[in-house]
């Protein structure tokens, strides 16, 4: 083989402005996900985002729900230029930087019951997979629990928790010990009861699932609200049930808010809506509201001696990355200070009773359900049948987006039922609200 010889003309004629065309024609470098649109995103603001030929896009996804505080945060980046210009990087045993020490504090100060100590890294797979060993480790025992349709990453073992096809079966077995059971999914509801006269059978599988499997589990995983694979709303006395039962079997109970923390649902954390406290939670897009990769693991101190004792450990070389802290620090400060926890509980109100009326409008619309500013709707045949309708979805989704809109289309692959999810960043003025939801209805409308 040849070594390849480049020159720094060849790398500036790269980085040079180049033609929408010319760069579409260089994703065939690169493996995306599937179903990319074909358009080259060049700069956003705000709960806006304009493509290289300049038009916009109202922000309704929030780019996998995670860009709580839209683009161009001020406060944000200063504080990230600011870490750069001091210490871009430490790690390994080398010593602690200012921001990681930072963030620790402050997470013990905002996290909900007794979580009080973190490992960071730097994505929500990874995020999911430290949680899982690390339940495995201090519990000496190996099986998980999880649920259909949730998401959790598509890592080993986050993938391998989650309960959507989609995202692993192309690569099915990924790895053992994980059992899944149905989850709270009250519109399509696997044991065809209605609640509340159903005795919460989805909770109760999960103590049937306990008892038949002996003193093999190691943790109980789930997202509060179900949100890859759609935003599904369990009953109230749903995670309360689940918290009891992994309390009376001494089985951890691991919280993946990795979408639902920070004020998306209105809470800072939405286990706070049902009162009760993990024993672990995973946190990741709004920690640093995708600035910067960052995700965190939150202990309590029972776990965090546990690991200690058995030198269960887990590093890698960007876990505690002070840019990555500094960005995080910045995004809770801002959140804490322009009140964006109560403003997505206040505005999230407005958003339900908008997308209830056209929920209400339209036959093919059905089931809205979502806390702060997090909502999904089931996209079907008819309100009367219930039967999803994928390829009219695709078409509001694609359409949407012609009419300078981003929705998010998500699956639940256990009922094959087609949810549409509203996510706008926590920042997104009524104006822009106002003006996505027009658009929306107005595609429906078109398309119908």
């Amino acid at each position: 083989m040849t070594p390849k010889n480049i020159r720094v003309e060849d790398v500036d004629g790269i980085l040079k402005e180049a033609r929408t065309e010319e760069l579409l024609e260089w994703a065939k470098y690169m493996i995306p996900y599937y179903g990319v649109r074909p358009i080259v995103i060049k700069e956003g603001s705000g709960s806006t985002l304009r493509d290289i030929s300049g038009k916009e896009y109202i922000d309704f996804a929030s780019i996998a729900h995670s860009n709580i505080l839209g683009y161009g945060c001020q406060e944000v980046k200063e504080k990230m230029r600011e870490q750069i210009d001091e210490l871009s990087t430490i790690t390994g045993t080398h010593g602690y930087s200012i921001p990681a020490l930072q963030l620790g504090k402050l997470i013990a100060e905002i996290a909900p019951g007794e979580l009080s100590r973190y490992y960071s890294s730097a994505g929500g797979s990874e995020s999911v997979d430290i949680a899982i060993k690390t339940v495995r480790a201090v519990t000496g025992r190996q099986k998980i629990i999880a649920r259909w349709g949730g998401y959790h990453g598509c890592l080993a073992w986050s993938g391998s928790a989650s309960g959507t096809v989609l995202y692993k079966r192309a690569y099915d077995p990924i790895s053992p010990g994980f059992i899944h059971v149905p989850p709270p999914y009250c519109y399509r509801c696997t044991f065809g009861l209605e609640y509340p006269s159903c005795g919460l059978a989805c909770a109760k599988v999960i103590e049937d699932a306990i008892k038949y499997e002996g003193p093999t589990i190691a943790g109980v995983i789930g997202e509060m609200i179900i949100g890859g694979g759609g935003v599904v709303v369990p009953p109230d006395d749903y995670w309360p049930t689940v918290k009891k039962t992994c309390d009376e079997y001494d089985v951890p109970l691991i919280d993946d808010e990795i979408i639902t923390s920070f004020g998306r649902t209105g809470k800072m954390f939405a286990c706070e809506h049902w009162g009760i406290s993990p024993d672990v939670m995973t946190v990741s897009k709004g920690l640093a509201s995708c600035y910067n990769p960052i995700s965190a693991v939150l202990v309590t101190e029972k776990i965090a001696k546990g690991v200690e004792k058995l030198q269960a450990y887990h590093f890698n070389t960007y876990s505690y990355h002070p840019v990555s802290c500094a960005a995080a620090l910045a995004t809770i400060r801002v959140i804490v200070e322009r009140n964006l926890v109560d403003r997505s509980a206040r505005l999230g109100e407005k958003l339900r009773k908008k997308l209830s009326a056209i929920v209400d409008e339209f036959d093919v619309l059905d089931g809205l359900g979502g806390k702060g500013l997090y909502f999904g709707f089931e996209i079907v045949k008819s309100k009367q049948t219930r039967v999803p309708d994928p390829d009219l979805a695709g078409r509001i989704a694609n359409s949407a987006f012609k009419n300078g809109l981003l929705i998010n289309v998500s699956r639940m692959r256990m009922k094959e039922g087609v949810i549409g999810t509203i996510c706008p960043p926590l920042v997104v003025t009524e104006e822009e609200m106002d003006k996505g939801l027009e658009i929306l209805r107005s595609t429906i409308q078109q398309l119908i």
